[in-house]
């Protein structure tokens, strides 16, 4: 199993983690993205109201606001895994706007034996955008199932870097395509492989939401970041055009493919 990041690939990402503006907009995208509204509203959240959760641990978590979505929809009480210190100041600052004490981010490599004491002792273990950064992720979605209690549930979510998302960024940024494992979004590879793991029970499976320009990048190129801000503004049309033709001709632009699962032994 390799992985196909390095730190300094995340470091720099999570660099203004002093910055209170940078969790107002993290905020503020939570709450008006159509997409992730969509993903916690209408998928995650009512599959997991009843499932009795008391406690969720996010692999990868900065910059925290999936464990705050879980937390309020839930009621749970959140924990994060981030593998850079960059990462996990920025969880942690977030987290201390929602009451959330900084002993509930811990800073370490998921596969560190110094984890090992945390395995089996959650009902949730959730990963979004983790899994797919390894060459072979099924040794990854086991390890993130051992966090879970027995009959305690995994959320996978990864970005479906197909159609457009995947020409754009190997057009632009390459380095996205070379630090994803792109193969495992075709042709439900994703879903297959977590239906294959014996102690995972998949109870949800799926893509979901429309065209999303947050999926396409620009490595700081001013020709690529105009276009995305174009985009933007245009981004409403576009959704309205992929959810009324292109999905109806299999053509569909969504952005995540999710799966539901729970620890069965």
């Amino acid at each position: 199993m390799k992985r196909l990041t390095e730190k300094d690939d995340w470091s720099p990402d999570y660099a203004e983690s002093d910055s209170e503006h940078r969790i107002d907009g993290i905020e503020e995208f939570y709450r008006t993205n159509e997409n992730i509204r969509e993903l916690w509203d209408r998928v995650l959240l009512p599959r997991l109201r009843d499932c009795g959760a008391r406690t969720a641990v996010e692999i990868g978590s900065a910059p925290g606001q999936n464990l705050i979505e879980l937390a309020n929809g839930l009621g749970i009480t959140p924990f994060g895994i981030e593998y850079t210190e960059e990462g996990a100041e920025l969880n942690r600052r977030l987290f201390a706007r929602h009451g959330i004490g900084a002993d509930h981010v811990l800073c370490d490599d998921f596969f560190s034996p110094a984890l090992d004491s945390r395995l089996g002792t959650f009902d949730i273990a959730l990963s979004f955008g983790f899994v797919e950064h390894f060459d072979d992720p099924v040794p990854v979605i086991r390890r993130q199932l051992e966090f879970c209690r027995v009959g305690g549930y995994v959320i996978i979510i990864i970005p479906d870097l197909r159609g457009i998302y995947y020409v754009w960024n190997a057009v632009f940024n390459a380095r996205v395509i070379e630090t994803h494992n792109t193969t495992m979004m075709r042709n439900d590879s994703f879903f297959k492989m977590c239906e294959g793991i014996a102690s995972l029970e998949v109870i949800f499976k799926g893509s979901i939401g429309t065209f999303e320009y947050g999926l396409l990048t620009h490595a700081g190129k001013f020709i690529p970041r105009a276009g995305i801000s174009l985009v933007r503004r245009i981004s409403p049309a576009i959704r309205a055009f992929d959810r009324h033709v292109l999905a109806r001709l299999g053509l569909g632009q969504s952005p995540y493919l999710v799966v539901i699962g729970k620890r069965v032994g």
